[in-house]
């Protein structure tokens, strides 16, 4: 069987090597071009590229998927496509080129959290569980038929990093199960329609949704960083420059802040020297920060060259 593999990202990459470790061949991976990355703009492969070469498997790179595309990948007769973090749509025109369709692996409870960002979006809303979905695509955005699903809890101090990692077991198993099941058949798998009501939709996350609002709660802002841990990050700005908060921690208001009816954005420090921000409902304590320009540093050093931090009301 002649399988085609669509991915970019980390995700991607840990989906295709367990694949291979599940002794499901892959015929081809098709993946993004180079891409420009930090200040210097240097082209930097995708980790499902660099994998894919690693393992002595074809790569084919496509800044879009048009006609020439299409017919590259038409020449090649693939009996399978699978999909997983692609981050493109496939063309019907594409779609109807597979034998048996095409399987797209996605980290979330379909039809909930359709769309590109699954992970950040159910950390950001704060669920409490999520899960993987494999599904036959269609024309539309994660809208095919279910084949398999599996529940994951979400544990409340989750990152994205930990939650993508928890997901990979559950979508690997599920998906290596589906296809297995396709190559001893040789039919297409068995599915069930989508509920559209209960549709729910996630966007795509840009450098800017880092910006943190301090009129929004604790919970919702370390949410925020939970989401964003891996990128866009969040931040704030301390005399006109950007200040990004890489690890923090929820700290509710007690007895031994003296100020309880704290300010919004303020920089508070209390009896154990905990360098703190004041929010509606509490407070967050920062344990790690980076100034634009300045390397990450523990909040006690950033304190030792920046001493009028504390009373600072962050906008």
């Amino acid at each position: 069987m002649k399988i085609f593999f669509f991915g970019a990202p980390h995700f991607s990459k840990e989906i295709l090597q367990s694949l291979l470790e599940n002794d499901i061949p892959i015929d081809t991976v098709v993946t993004h071009p180079n891409q420009p990355v930090g200040r210097k703009k240097q082209l930097v492969p995708t980790p499902t590229k660099i994998f894919a070469l690693e393992n002595n498997i074809t790569v084919k790179e496509f800044h879009k998927l048009d006609d020439v595309a299409i017919e590259d990948i038409r020449e090649a007769q693939p009996d399978l496509f699978i999909v997983a973090s692609y981050g493109t749509i496939l063309p019907t025109k594409l779609l109807s080129l597979a034998k048996f369709g095409a399987l797209n692996v996605h980290p979330s409870l379909l039809p909930k959290l359709r769309g590109a960002s699954p992970i950040q979006t159910a950390l950001l809303d704060g669920l409490s569980e999520t899960g993987t979905t494999i599904m036959l695509m269609d024309a539309g955005m994660d809208t095919g038929n279910i084949i398999k699903q599996e529940k994951l809890a979400i544990k409340p101090n989750a990152t994205y990093p930990e939650l993508e990692k928890q997901l990979l077991e559950p979508s690997t198993k599920l998906l290596s199960f589906v296809v297995k099941d396709i190559t001893k058949t040789n039919k297409a798998p068995l599915s069930k329609k989508q509920n559209n009501s209960e549709a729910t939709y996630t966007k795509i996350i840009k450098k800017q949704d880092g910006l943190i609002d301090w009129n929004k709660s604790a919970q919702e802002i370390y949410n925020q960083w939970r989401a964003f841990y891996n990128w866009p990050k969040i931040y704030t700005f301390y005399n006109n420059q950007k200040l990004t908060l890489t690890e923090i921690e929820l700290f509710a208001k007690n007895d031994i802040m003296e100020d309880k009816n704290s300010v919004t954005g303020k920089i508070y420090s209390n009896g154990k020297k905990d360098l703190l921000i004041g929010l509606s409902d509490g407070f967050i304590k920062i344990n790690r920060l980076q100034l634009s320009g300045k390397n990450e540093m523990s909040a006690k050093d950033f304190l030792n060259g920046q001493s009028n931090f504390i009373g600072t009301i962050l906008k």
